[in-house]
């Protein structure tokens, strides 16, 4: 089938816009990957660029010095993000599905409180002044419970399992079938897509995240701490490494060391994320019961 101008127009436009969208993301990781693998020379002569210069492992070498300490942080950081992962999946369910039943009493007010959750919170000092109440001071689930439920979560589920047809559920109750299992059974397996991006973006969201550990974990209980805090305190204790402070550490590269640590920090997500982007492009086809 011949395209008209105006859709051959269209589809130029189209494919400029993508590649100079894929470039604007792509560029940057592509410069911070070259100087993460530059040498401490090239980096001060050049600067950093897409190409590596003077090829050397120094900037990685640094990180992972600290030896026990940066692996057993990333074992903090793989166990709280799956555990926050599966939470907030399990949580934000249990509170979409009724929020999203049209019998449901107070159905308008309990919604108008999800949302106002989304833009006022109550501050750093309640929260921290709740996790000492709840004893969870120095402990892994003073990082996991703060950012378990989430008011966006909560809408997108309940947006999606509102949009599924009652026939499902009248057809279950008919059967025998309660609430809980309904949702485990019927609307969980059939809302795959929709659960697959509140997953990614929970475990997106806790394997970034820093400040809770800064808030909540002391000095002393270092062994608590997630990679994106143990990587956030070598930066900024760069200063010392340029200034040729700890024994040859002048040799590393301070451009070098915080590329690396970029590449540290968003690797295990970037090798995720291919796993779950089927979902994200296919959805899942609602409409098994016709009226």
């Amino acid at each position: 089938m011949l395209k008209s101008r105006g859709e051959k127009i269209f589809n130029v436009i189209n494919i400029t816009i993508m590649l100079i969208l894929f470039a604007i993301f792509i560029f940057p990781y592509i410069i911070i990957i070259s100087s993460s693998f530059s040498g401490e020379r090239a980096l001060a002569k050049y600067g950093p660029g897409f190409f590596i210069r003077d090829f050397s492992f120094a900037s990685y070498l640094y990180i992972f010095s600290a030896g026990s300490t940066v692996l057993r942080s990333l074992g903090v950081s793989v166990y709280i993000t799956l555990v926050t992962t599966v939470l907030s999946v399990l949580v934000n369910a249990l509170l979409a599905y009724p929020l999203s039943r049209h019998d449901l009493f107070g159905k308008k007010i309990l919604n108008i409180y999800v949302v106002i959750t989304m833009l006022f919170g109550g501050g750093m000092v309640p929260f921290y002044l709740l996790i000492e109440d709840l004893n969870l001071l120095n402990n892994l689930w003073s990082l996991i419970l703060p950012v378990v439920v989430s008011a966006w979560n909560i809408i997108l589920l309940r947006n999606y399992f509102a949009a599924l047809p009652d026939s499902l559920e009248e057809s279950a109750k008919i059967e025998g079938a309660g609430n809980v299992r309904i949702l485990f059974e019927i609307y969980i397996p059939l809302s795959a897509s929709v659960i697959a991006t509140v997953a990614l973006f929970a475990a997106v969201n806790q394997w970034n995240s820093w400040t809770t550990a800064r808030l909540f974990i002391d000095p002393n209980h270092s062994e608590l701490y997630p990679i994106q805090y143990v990587i956030r305190n070598m930066i900024i204790n760069m200063d010392s490494i340029s200034s040729g402070v700890g024994g040859g550490a002048s040799n590393v590269p301070q451009i070098g060391v915080q590329n690396a640590a970029i590449i540290v920090a968003t690797l295990p997500i970037v090798c995720v994320y291919p796993f779950l982007q089927k979902y994200f492009i296919n959805g899942t086809i609602v409409g098994a019961v016709k009226e």
